[in-house]
């Protein structure tokens, strides 16, 4: 029997990381390639997208309208990239931020139509069974520790997460 295909839910740091050049890209961890590769990759994921494989939560739709709108326009075109919360996902996410305070203090910070989508990301992933995909960073490999990352978190509930490269090798995306 062939095993199912991994499922996975992105961050939007790995969608800024793969725009490459774009503003808000660390170039730690930015993924650096010509511009047909990208478009390639690009590509494939709206295909992982238009099949169920990848998604982004909904409190992610303003931050990447607001930072990426291009690709904003290029994913909205996609039934389900971006999925709704459901009350189990709105409780897991409560469920984390309870547990999170470095989170539950940048939620304060912001103002309600910015809603945090990291712990969605998290209470997606445990709750489907998809991997993380994020440009953030565990704590281990940070230089300053302060403050959780979607890893840290990720670790805390059991959730796999992997680095943006990883996903292109996995899913053979740039060819």
């Amino acid at each position: 029997m062939t095993p199912s295909p991994d499922i996975y839910v992105i961050d939007t740091s790995a969608l800024v990381d793969l725009d490459g050049h774009k503003i808000g890209s660390n170039p730690k961890t930015a993924y650096m390639c010509d511009d047909a590769t990208r478009e390639t990759v690009w590509k494939g994921i709206e295909e992982l997208a238009r099949l169920g494989r990848i998604v982004a939560v909904y409190a992610q739709r303003t931050e990447i309208a607001r930072h990426l709108p291009h690709l904003h326009k290029r994913f909205n075109r996609i039934d389900g990239f971006y999925r709704a919360d459901t009350p189990e996902v709105l409780v897991r996410a409560m469920q984390i931020l309870a547990n999170a305070p470095d989170w539950a203090k940048e939620l304060e910070k912001r103002e309600p139509q910015n809603d945090m989508a990291d712990p969605y990301i998290v209470a997606l992933a445990q709750l489907e069974g998809r991997i993380v995909i994020t440009s953030e960073l565990h704590r281990r490999d940070r230089p300053k520790k302060k403050g959780a990352r979607i890893p840290d978190i990720c670790e805390n509930y059991g959730v796999v997460w992997k680095p943006l490269p990883w996903f292109i090798q996995q899913e053979a995306l740039a060819r």
